[in-house]
């Protein structure tokens, strides 16, 4: 969970250069593509194995991105505000589950969250259609966990391969531009949809 070079980017996430040729697929994009997300660089003076603070922040971040009632968080929603509190309540890490820390920050907020189990690739794909980011626990191995955030998918056509990737905000880049198959250089422990309640 330590900063990682940006150049060596592990648990086989991608870059848009690492996906196949094509203009042709299907895309979900929960947020605008410009949406910045919170990095554990962000908090690396205060904090450290961060990564599941962070995601917990960015879950969080792109709810209220997504409010439907166009309505911004009580307080400060600045995302330094919203990992403090998320750091408060979840800690440095390792941390093997992020639910209830996720769904109490949110209440700091004036937020309900709720949430659903996804860590098949069809059950994440089910969430992302129906608008909800997914928080996923990757494990590089035994003891090398990542926390991420899905907010998409690019599913290809056969012709290139069938395959469909997963879109992420990592919590080391700002931007959800990097990719990852399912299974491919690390694996799913855990996963969770959020919505607002």
């Amino acid at each position: 969970m330590p900063n990682r070079n940006a150049d060596k980017i592990p648990y086989g996430f991608l870059k848009l250069s690492d996906l196949p040729d094509g203009n042709t697929y299907d895309e979900v994009m929960l947020l605008p593509a410009d949406m910045t997300f919170a990095t554990t660089g962000d908090f690396a003076a205060v904090a450290k194995n961060h990564c599941g603070a962070v995601c917990a922040s960015n879950v969080l971040l792109s709810l209220t991105a997504e409010d439907p009632a166009g309505e911004a968080l009580s307080g400060t929603p600045a995302a330094g505000s919203i990992f403090d509190v998320m750091h408060r309540i979840i800690g440095n890490g390792p941390v093997f589950t992020l639910n209830r820390g996720i769904k109490k920050g949110a209440s700091v907020f004036g937020k309900v969250i709720l949430s659903e189990r996804a860590v098949s690739r069809p059950d994440i794909i089910h969430a992302l259609d129906r608008g909800m980011p997914v928080a996923l626990l990757l494990s590089n191995s035994l003891f090398d966990w990542h926390w991420v955030l899905c907010v998409g998918y690019r599913r290809y056509p056969l012709s290139t391969g069938g395959r469909t990737y997963l879109r992420l905000a990592n919590s080391w880049q700002p931007k959800a531009d990097i990719f990852y198959l399912p299974g491919e250089g690390s694996r799913i422990l855990s996963g969770r949809a959020y919505h607002l309640g």
